[in-house]
């Protein structure tokens, strides 16, 4: 099918989770007048046939002070991320003698290394943990972005093998959609605001990050007091890598190859941003993006933070009527005004769907610096 963009993609599906899951989406911080409910985020798939791994990325990267044109996404995309460590997640038994408990370890806390071995995965932890018995072992960890470390006394499960009595996960994914590609250098920012890890409620920190293209295949409209949201599956091959994370959005690098054919758009700086018509770009049913109009309400050039720098409003007919305004997996839809890049979607009202908040893009790429 064609689209406004006259972009389409063949991709082969794959399936997010098992046969009986069903994929998500990287949420959107959801706002109400009352405050903020965190992101949502889901255990990575896997068996994946390709990762970035196999691509040939550009190695030249672009200034990005100079940077002052783009091509504007608006595709759907899928992230794999894997921890920079590994996080607790909580504690497998109240007791105080609980290893990592005695130890000092919190919710939250990302294990790096134990002894001499770097944590870079679950298995690593298990793997080390048995490799050195029940020796007093060095643990290093992370906690509010600072280093520390401690001693722990691991001790044996009844299989025989050793623990320290605590819950983690290592990796996260999902869904949610490609704001800009500078076209030389691949490099790309996606999102517009952070991923928060939902049961620690801190921003993930990433070790290593896949993206791939996602095709939608289910929607949820969004309705006063319940956002709805996009499904989708994975598809193949990979397009690139995650580098960061960090409140404006995640950027990496890409192919750029698969954008050339695409014209490419001047960056408005937040000077240039006015209230009035605009229009967003994003993927709302299978792999077609689209164009859909908006109204800017007000702008907030000295307050808002960094993510919601403008107030909008879905004006648009078509995209009302099939998905009640702005939905979850929306997050880095790019807005265009007068010919020109002025940021993406990051939020939704949670009592009105139609409306939400947007991060300029001179925000996003001064984070991606």
């Amino acid at each position: 099918m064609q689209h406004k963009g006259g972009i389409s993609y063949y991709m082969q599906k794959i399936r997010f989770f098992a046969a009986m899951a069903v994929a998500t989406v990287f949420a959107l911080s959801q706002l109400s007048a009352i405050g903020t409910v965190s992101a949502l985020a889901t255990a990575a798939p896997s068996g994946l046939p390709q990762t970035s791994a196999s691509l040939s990325l550009p190695t030249a990267k672009a200034d990005l002070t100079k940077v002052t044109e783009v091509i504007p996404g608006g595709d759907a995309i899928a992230l794999r991320l894997t921890s920079d460590g590994v996080i607790v997640l909580g504690f497998t038994d109240e007791d105080r003698d609980n290893p990592a408990r005695a130890a000092g370890l919190k919710r939250g806390d990302r294990i790096t290394q134990i002894g001499d071995v770097k944590i870079d995965c679950n298995g690593a932890l298990s793997d080390a943990l048995n490799q050195f018995g029940g020796n007093a072992l060095s643990l290093k960890y992370v906690r509010e972005n600072k280093e520390h470390e401690t001693t722990v006394n691991p001790r044996k499960n009844d299989d025989g093998t050793w623990q320290i009595g605590i819950l983690i996960k290592d990796s996260t994914a999902g869904i949610g959609t490609l704001t800009y590609v500078i076209p030389d250098s691949g490099e790309y920012g996606c999102l517009g605001h952070g991923i928060s890890d939902p049961d620690t409620d801190t921003l993930f920190c990433v070790g290593k990050g896949d993206l791939y293209p996602a095709q939608i295949t289910n929607l949820r409209k969004g309705q006063c007091g319940t956002p709805g949201e996009l499904q989708g599956t994975f598809g193949y091959p990979a397009w690139g890598v995650c580098l960061k994370n960090c409140e404006t959005g995640l950027f990496g690098q890409l192919d750029a190859t698969k954008f050339q054919e695409r014209e490419t758009l001047p960056i408005a700086s937040k000077s240039e941003v006015r209230e009035g018509s605009a229009v967003i770009r994003c993927t709302v049913n299978d792999d077609d993006v689209e164009e859909y109009d908006i109204e800017i309400v007000r702008i907030y050039r000295a307050f808002g933070g960094p993510t919601k720098n403008m107030l909008i409003r879905v004006t648009d007919p078509e995209l009302l009527e099939q998905t009640g305004g702005i939905v979850q997996g929306m997050s880095g839809s790019p807005i265009i005004q007068n010919g020109k890049l002025i940021g993406a979607v990051t939020h939704v009202l949670i009592n009105d769907p139609t409306s939400g908040y947007g991060i300029f893009i001179e925000n996003m790429l001064n984070s991606a610096a």
